[in-house]
């Protein structure tokens, strides 16, 4: 549906808009996490793996490169990466979600409390 990629779109703008505000002092705009996790629920609802994956590595970075912590992925954004999978016609969704929660395992067990599983 055109209508819902364009207000997917608009709402990746709007979040990236608000982030550049912010880095020139307009702290009223501050996105976080939670901004980010509502962005790729969307498309995790229309099984867009990819574009969640995309948003976690830019958040990864943005996180670790500029000290954001606000921004750093959490266990919902993982978990909504579970779910894109679970969601996408993609053959192999099951193995990816898999590696996804082992992923998290993996990030748990090195010290990142902000990606506790919840269940295994």
């Amino acid at each position: 549906n055109s209508d819902a990629d364009d207000a997917l779109k608009d709402a990746g703008a709007t979040l990236e808009l608000m982030y550049k505000l912010y880095e020139f002092g307009y702290t009223d705009f501050k996105p976080n996490i939670i901004s980010y996790n509502r962005m790729m629920m969307a498309h995790a609802n229309r099984g867009d793996a990819a574009k969640v994956e995309s948003i976690i590595e830019k958040l990864k970075n943005k996180s670790s490169e500029e000290g954001n912590e606000y921004l750093r992925p959490d266990e919902y954004s993982y978990t909504t990466l579970i779910n894109a999978h679970a969601n996408s016609l993609d053959t192999d969704a099951r193995k990816k979600a898999e590696m996804v929660l082992k992923g998290m395992k993996d990030l748990y067990e090195s010290g990142d409390t902000y990606v506790e599983p919840n269940i295994f």
